[in-house]
């Protein structure tokens, strides 16, 4: 190669799987076992491992360099965060774009599923103890203050925040709503069927998603249990790069080649009281945008997409801000409720999906609250102009309405969650709002009736009035317990 030639970066190979009871480590090491020669593996000078958060060691990426037989001069074990997949395998891609590697590997692996058998039997596992056990999430990925004192700072009670606000801006029905988020789930699952690595491969009918029943509970309003993704799994995956003339002097054909056509990435608020709005997220569009101009495309030129779904409110973002019709594939993988929800490290299984199928694919990726935002598209023919760093993001520039910690009087619901007791009882609720002076408040809502008339499937709480009142440092929320004209 000349000095002047164009380093080109590439994917040469791709593998996960289905764990057995074996340690994160090994799991990893097997999918990189799998994805290429071990020629290749032994001349990394790169691992880079997505954050792994069901078993802590002192040196993750040495560890699977001694299992793989690599000595490599560059090792990153990365932040929490969903998005991380992509920001690797950019990270390393740009390495070798500019020569400072030539051969990397990304991977990435979970075995919640055997610790939790483990923990109900008490037998724990016989896995590398230094220093053992699973991480403790660091607080600034907890949420803010403001969100740990209101108790919105788990995922769970915060993703229907944007689901029930994305309801009221459409104008939909809650039949309309859930059937649509049941929809998008059951197409995913059929896909999952498919897919050796998928956890859970059974192929649901959109009322089996979004029906709440004894075996898939409301948790919360309007997410049932098979409307969120499935952390409890073993799954491992591994991404293997490196520039094209490496690729050829290590006789990898054309056919296992996956070019990087784009990739981009931007963040909403860490504030998710902050945000702009909860009906839309001006990262996740402008990531995609940049993605996709970078690419030199539509999303109607792509031949597959992966969008993230660790709640259907992702996917239908995403697929709103694409014009995606309704019936289209929304997954290479089978998404996180059927596929499996492997922590930070789902989106490395949709590139090794993507680089199966030999298409031009999309893969989005979302970390934490829709906060961080990653885009990607490869495919097995080059560019029109070779990659060799990701696009650049213009900032959103959306306003921020003003914040009030403390609200006496009524307000209007920007936004709210039931959270529902394990025999679906309404047991927590929390309202977004406004006061009348336009500035957001949050607050709790403990009352039963209320937590009733919120979670009425005939109702439409966004845009009704509320009363608010607060106390000992929290605002607390009653609703009417008959419907108010906007």
């Amino acid at each position: 190669m000349s000095p002047t030639a164009p380093r080109i970066p590439v994917i040469v190979g791709a593998a996960d799987l289905r764990g057995d009871g074996s340690e994160p480590c090994e799991l990893i090491a097997q999918a990189a076992h799998d994805a290429v020669p071990a020629a290749l593996l032994s001349a990394l000078d790169a691992i880079f491992i997505v954050g792994v958060l069901s078993w802590s060691y002192d040196d993750l990426p040495a560890e699977v360099a001694r299992l793989v037989g690599a000595a490599p001069g560059h090792t990153l074990h990365s932040e929490v965060g969903g998005n991380q997949p992509l920001a690797l395998i950019e990270t390393a891609a740009r390495l070798i774009a500019v020569g400072q590697i030539d051969a990397a590997l990304v991977g990435g692996a979970e075995a919640a599923a055997s610790l939790a058998r483990a923990s109900t039997s008490g037998n724990p596992p016989a896995w590398s103890d230094r220093p053992g056990g699973p991480v403790r999430l660091p607080s600034s990925v907890r949420g803010t203050e403001e969100m740990l004192r209101y108790g919105i700072d788990r995922p769970l009670r915060n993703y229907p925040l944007f689901e029930n606000a994305l309801r009221a801006e459409l104008g939909q029905s809650f039949e309309e709503a859930q059937r649509w988020s049941g929809e998008i789930l059951a197409a995913m699952s059929e896909v999952a069927v498919g897919n050796p690595a998928a956890w859970k491969p059974r192929h649901l009918t959109p009322r089996e998603v979004y029906e709440a029943t004894d075996g898939n509970r409301m948790t919360c309003w309007p997410y049932t249990v098979r409307m969120t993704a499935n952390p409890k799994v073993d799954q491992g995956a591994a991404v293997v790069l490196c520039d094209l003339e490496t690729a050829r002097e290590h006789g990898i054909p054309d056919e296992r080649i996956s070019h990087i056509w784009a990739s981009a990435g931007a963040a909403d608020s860490t504030d998710v009281l902050r945000r702009a709005t909860f009906a839309r997220s001006p990262g996740l569009s402008a990531t995609l945008d940049a993605c996709l101009d970078q690419a030199q495309c539509t999303a109607q030129d792509l031949e597959h997409i992966d969008l993230y779904s660790c709640f259907p409110i992702v996917p239908k973002l995403a697929a709103l801000h694409l014009g995606l019709e309704k019936e289209r594939p929304l997954t290479v993988t089978g998404g996180l409720a059927s596929f499996g929800g492997p922590a930070n490290d789902y989106c490395l299984h949709a590139i090794v999906a993507a680089h199966r199928l030999r298409g031009r694919t999309l893969v989005y990726a979302n970390g934490e609250y829709l906060t961080k935002h990653h885009a990607m598209v490869i495919a097995p023919t080059r560019p029109a102009r070779p990659w060799a760093e990701p696009a650049q993001v213009p900032p959103t520039t959306e306003p921020v309405p003003g914040y009030a910690s403390a609200v006496a009087g009524r307000g209007r619901i920007e936004t709210f969650t039931v959270e529902h007791d394990r025999d679906g009882t309404p047991a927590r609720g929390w309202i977004i709002g406004r006061d009348d002076g336009a500035r957001r408040f949050a607050s709790v809502v403990t009352d039963p009736r209320s937590l009733h008339a919120l979670a009425d499937p005939d109702r439409q709480p966004v845009g009704q009035m509320c009363d608010v009142r607060g106390a000992d440092g929290l605002n607390t929320s009653t609703v009417p317990t008959t419907q108010e004209s906007r």
